[in-house]
């Protein structure tokens, strides 16, 4: 890890946490736009958008350090955001979300594009559950 540091663009490529720490908001944006169209090739059953977060950095190391985020945020006018949550991590591969003013937040921040098709099962397992 020391040697990838002495390239800065490597170390950004190749260090997963430098790698989500310096991605611009503009790449976020696009992230989520592409989470939205994987999840509404499979479901029709949720409210889809986008909103700006705050995104932490780290508990030990940063734990007060936010930075401008973007989520994808998912309602449902059948199931609360909270039980949402919960079957999503039910879901055979489990899903973490945060939940605010009723809505699921996927950060797209920690969310791997390979991630995409996972996340958009679990919603339509908790649809379907």
């Amino acid at each position: 890890t020391f040697f990838e540091y002495l390239d800065m663009d490597t170390a950004k490529k190749n260090i997963p946490v430098l790698n989500m720490i310096t991605v611009t908001e503009e790449e976020l944006k696009r992230r989520a736009e592409e989470l939205i169209h994987v999840i509404e090739s499979k479901t029709d059953a949720y409210t889809l958008g986008i909103a700006d977060c705050k995104d932490q950095v780290g508990g030990g190391s940063a734990p007060m350090v936010r930075l401008n985020g973007c989520a994808v945020t998912v309602s449902s006018k059948d199931i609360s955001a909270e039980r949402l949550e919960r079957f999503m991590r039910k879901a055979e591969i489990p899903v973490i979300v945060r939940v605010a003013h009723d809505e699921v937040l996927l950060s797209v921040r920690t969310i791997k594009e390979c991630e995409y098709e996972t996340i958009a099962k679990a919603l339509v397992f908790a649809a379907n559950a």
